[in-house]
């Protein structure tokens, strides 16, 4: 392991330990290490998306397929689904939307949560974000705050987001979120187009300069920007990636932070789960394996595994980077996205489920 990689796991460590909480600590510790010495495997993270209502436009909305009239998950439903997680060993949770400081439930969810034992992670677009508001999410048990910046210039930001608000708003809620004790990671959409460009260079060092961690969001041709191949990184962006994950090392793709190897996460340690319940890899590839209300997350998890993809660590980011899912899967999903969310399964990966009595 190189030097920047021993450095980001020690930020790594130091973002599980900041808000402390003792039985948190000690839960992901342990678990990690029984993984390390692959004693057990377990998820690493859920999505829980709890709503598509936004207070932005932003340009590449990767959200905007799966919108549709499903009636959202109530908190019981959620509880269920936390005790069911218990048995896939998951560690941490990612609360995303839409925007989720627009739910009015959202402090019940974040109880349900179990903040004592699992970390919790927050994904906002800050306009709501207050300081009296970000102590109040520290003190419910919210670990980490997620947010996104596109460009260290306002103008740009502001363009790509729909709102002149918006650059100003997210520097406060970092900074608000960092005062109230809690760790920041802030996401920057990686194209073909920005990866080499000094624009990115000048994006992560603000971010780390505001005591940030930098993801790599790599761009992915569904949601907005369905059908825009141009946004594809490729082979050599690839390598200019691991030069700049080198260079600097308060950064990060969802890959570094692995549970039980490195590589990309959908389906072995990360899922995603709809408003409606639909259980997907992950939030660029709308294909739903099942719906937590009538099936255990278990069955749907191991039904996913099948699609090689998701039963293994593949090194690049399927959504963003497997040219089988730009020509084969994309495509099929594009056309079956008719307003009615998530496509099955069976309809994008025949050959798979071909068999199957309810393919």
């Amino acid at each position: 392991m190189t030097i920047s990689g021993i450095y980001r796991k020690l930020i790594f460590i130091y973002y599980a330990l900041k808000p402390f909480r003792a039985g948190m600590v000690i839960n992901q510790f342990v678990r990690r290490l029984l993984s390390l010495f692959s004693v057990e495997s377990g998820f690493r993270i859920i999505d829980l998306s709890i709503g598509y209502k936004c207070n932005l436009k932003c340009d590449h909305c990767s959200a905007t397929g799966l919108e549709h009239d499903a009636p959202s998950l109530t908190l019981n439903d959620y509880r269920r689904i936390v005790r069911e997680a218990e048995g896939l060993g998951n560690l941490s949770w990612n609360i995303t939307g839409g925007e989720p400081l627009m739910v009015d439930w959202l402090d019940d969810l974040i109880q349900i949560l179990n903040p004592s034992k699992n970390y919790i992670s927050l994904q906002t677009n800050c306009m709501l974000l207050t300081r009296k508001r970000a102590v109040a999410l520290k003190n419910a048990g919210v670990n980490c705050i997620t947010t996104s910046l596109d460009s260290h210039d306002p103008e740009t930001h502001n363009r790509f987001r729909g709102n002149p608000l918006s650059y100003e708003k997210v520097i406060s809620g970092i900074r608000y979120a960092k005062e109230a004790g809690m760790q920041v990671l802030v996401g920057g959409t990686v194209t073909h187009d920005n990866i080499k460009s000094p624009e990115l260079k000048l994006l992560i060092e603000m971010v780390n300069s505001l005591g940030a961690m930098f993801l790599f969001n790599l761009a992915v041709p569904c949601g907005s920007w369905q059908n825009n191949h141009d946004i594809i990184i490729t082979a050599k962006d690839r390598l200019y990636l691991q030069k700049l994950l080198r260079r600097y090392p308060a950064s990060s793709t969802d890959h570094e932070p692995g549970r039980n190897s490195v590589g990309c996460p959908a389906g072995m340690e990360k899922i995603y789960i709809t408003p409606g319940g639909d259980v997907l890899p992950c939030p660029f590839i709308h294909v739903s394996f099942g719906n937590v209300r009538e099936v255990p997350l278990s069955e749907i998890v191991q039904k996913m595994r099948r699609v090689p993809q998701f039963g293994s660590y593949p090194e690049i980011c399927v959504a963003a980077e497997d040219p089988f899912f730009h020509k084969d899967v994309f495509p099929v999903i594009a056309e079956s996205q008719t307003g009615q969310g998530a496509v099955p399964c069976e309809a994008v990966f025949k050959s798979v489920f071909s068999g199957d009595k309810d393919a």
